[in-house]
């Protein structure tokens, strides 16, 4: 098992869905409820007390929760490429590939804060009890950016690349990632998870 994609999962679980969640904290005492601890040692606590199949559920994308330490089911993943996708109405900016045109980064920043402002305001009134729950609810982890080097445009999914310049692709994808994720100092606005898959480079 990957450690450090199970780490990554759970910090954001623990940064994220605990809190959401803090009627639990009243509950159990378990030290990774503590939110006066530092992360890291919510997470060592967590992982101690995990059995294997609880550690891997963590790694899926729709994860059952831990009903014995009363952790919560959650969805983990949404889509924010040039807008958030679900659920609901969100702006619909134009395609990364069309952004990066403008070479402009500054701009870049400001469409990812409006996605982000978008989103932290619909997970508020999802907790604030004014909007229906689904599956797609809890969400503040975005599969975005793509920062894929698209050379070759017969790609599938070049439109959602910055286009072929790294250098282009490395502004962007901060600007957008600093913009998404805001400038708290203690905390995420939402989460952020470049990609870069697809064996393309």
């Amino acid at each position: 098992m990957n450690n450090s994609i199970l780490l990554k999962k759970i910090f954001v679980f623990l940064f994220f869905v605990c809190p959401s969640f803090l009627i639990f904290s009243q509950t159990y005492s378990e030290p990774f409820w503590n939110q006066e601890l530092p992360i890291n040692i919510r997470v060592r606590d967590l992982l101690t007390r995990l059995t294997l199949e609880e550690k891997i559920s963590f790694l899926m994308e729709t994860s059952p929760g831990v009903p014995r330490l009363g952790v919560p089911k959650y969805y983990m993943g949404n889509e924010a490429l040039h807008g958030v996708v679900r659920p609901g109405k969100f702006t619909v900016f134009p395609q990364a590939i069309g952004l990066a045109s403008t070479w402009n980064s500054e701009l870049m920043y400001r469409v990812a804060t409006a996605i982000s402002d978008e989103a932290r305001g619909r997970w508020n009134e999802l907790e604030q009890g004014k909007l229906q729950r689904d599956l797609y609810s809890d969400l503040l982890v975005f599969w975005s950016p793509n920062i894929n080097l698209a050379r070759d445009s017969r790609w599938g999914r070049t439109q959602e690349t910055y286009g072929e310049d790294p250098f282009l692709t490395s502004r962007f994808a901060v600007a957008f990632i600093k913009g998404l994720q805001g400038s708290d100092k203690n905390y995420l606005k939402v989460v952020a998870t470049p990609n870069s898959g697809w064996g393309l480079q």
